[in-house]
């Protein structure tokens, strides 16, 4: 059974099931779904939409968790750097609980930047494709290139030395003790 009660200028309507054939617009400021379930068949959400001016004028747009008495977490665009970030917390008051999810360059070329890894780890081989691994903290820069005739194929060099040292093998290092 359905019923429908006016009170001070609001509708209730209760009823055990509704279908809308057509669209269904709500105007207003607010729209608050109450559901366990919430099923949405277009493949991408708009947010922020209607921005009449450049970028997100609010600075952020994403989604944002209740995670109840633990702190929210979010998922954000910040247009003030033009980036993604990860936040726990309050997006508009804590600034200091985020973190990069990854920024590339404006030509979609890849990945400019990686934050925060201290420790990265390999699930594979690395390609460092003709290119060479350099240490800022000491001014270093590992050469890997093909090994021939024995050799490590691997060399080092620094600030100190401009020609690149080998690191030599344990065959070369055993001929090298018998000949001095």
């Amino acid at each position: 059974m359905t019923t429908v009660k006016k009170t001070s200028g609001d509708y209730l309507v209760d009823t055990a099931n509704m279908t809308i054939t057509g669209n269904l617009y709500v105007l207003g400021n607010s729209s608050i779904i109450s559901s366990e379930t919430l099923e949405i068949a277009d493949n991408k959400i708009v947010l922020n939409s209607g921005e009449t001016g450049h970028g997100v004028t609010l600075v952020y747009s994403g989604v944002q968790i209740d995670r109840g008495t633990a702190p929210d977490v979010s998922v954000i665009w910040d247009e003030s750097d033009e980036s993604w970030k990860l936040y726990q917390g309050e997006v508009e008051s804590d600034n200091d609980n985020w973190v990069y999810i990854l920024t590339s360059d404006i030509n979609n070329v890849g990945l400019t930047e990686v934050f925060d890894d201290k420790t990265p780890e390999l699930g594979g081989n690395l390609d460092i494709n003709t290119h060479t691994i350099y240490s800022s903290a000491n001014d270093t820069v590992v050469i890997l290139d093909a090994p021939n005739g024995g050799d490590s194929g691997v060399y080092v060099t620094n600030s100190k030395r401009t020609t690149a040292q080998e690191l030599v093998t344990k065959r070369k290092s055993l001929v090298y003790s018998l000949i001095l």
